[in-house]
């Protein structure tokens, strides 16, 4: 099974749950202490406020919203809006569906979180996401090329074992309760499928399912192999592997607990680490 490296990271989007959609903001959003930007209008709250999670070890602030407009709109608006806020405008990838500014040693990205077939297309699910420093995670796309490897900041979790020799060029945590990480390593799909079957069990985990997604899940381009595996009646894993032509090595992908819905991608806006 195989797939572009600038295609893999939409595989999060295979676990992707619409949520129920909160109430309206007012006119204004408080990120931070002392940090308001404005509310897009028919911007609705999909997680209650702002959450922290750590990008390969950075800090963040992040809030998830739907809207009926397009992304086009949304971003046009922020790039109207947030500079009447004291931001400035840093760039715009409209194929990677991303925009960013800066004020102060503060970064604020606008992007699309993206959508399945099936669902309710006629929704743009958006975040905006707060940072003390440049998150380069278009720079993820470029590790997985290869041809060598580089660890990234962050943390393994304890009870989900790392493939021997992996190398992990992703990591996006909340408080170590909803986790996302990417891996890369040179070695047979069959042998790391082999591994976490053998292994999660004395973590308490039990396999619960296994899948082979079409490529007409989510776009042509896209295959790939997964083990759902669930531990007690609230903890749940899903692991994916997928071949990358380019670095000629298997793509690892695990969620942890996913329900919580980081898409973000790519949010990097340099294409170099």
């Amino acid at each position: 099974m195989k797939v572009k490296a600038g295609r893999i990271l939409f595989i999060l989007l295979t676990i992707t749950i619409l949520n129920n959609l909160g109430c309206c903001f007012g006119s204004e959003i408080q990120i931070n202490e002392g940090i308001v930007v404005p509310a897009f209008p028919d911007a609705k709250d999909l997680w209650g406020g702002a959450y922290n999670v750590a990008i390969n070890g950075i800090p963040t602030k992040m809030l998830c919203f739907s809207s009926n407009s397009s992304l086009r709109q949304i971003l046009e608006f922020y790039k109207q809006e947030l500079p009447k806020y004291g931001w400035q405008f840093g760039n715009a990838w409209e194929d990677l569906q991303v925009a960013y500014f800066t004020k102060g040693g503060n970064f604020l990205y606008v992007a699309a979180s993206g959508a399945i077939r099936g669902y309710d297309l006629s929704l743009t699910k958006f975040v905006l996401v707060l940072s003390k420093g440049e998150l380069h995670l278009c720079a993820t796309i470029n590790l997985i090329r290869g041809p060598n490897f580089k660890e990234v900041e962050g943390k393994d979790l304890p009870f989900i074992p790392r493939y021997p020799g992996a190398v992990r060029v992703l990591n996006i945590n909340r408080e170590d309760k909803e986790v996302f990480f990417i891996y890369v390593v040179r070695e047979d799909a069959h042998k790391i499928a082999d591994f976490y079957r053998k292994n999660l069990s004395a973590f308490g985990w039990r396999l619960a399912k296994r899948l082979s997604m079409p490529r007409s899940c989510i776009q042509e381009t896209f295959s790939a192999s997964s083990l759902i595996f669930e531990r007690g009646k609230k903890d749940s894993l899903a692991i994916y592997i997928s071949y990358c032509t380019e670095s000629q090595a298997n793509v690892i992908i695990i969620a942890y607990n996913y329900a919580f819905n980081y898409a973000i991608w790519p949010i990097g806006v340099d294409q170099t680490w």
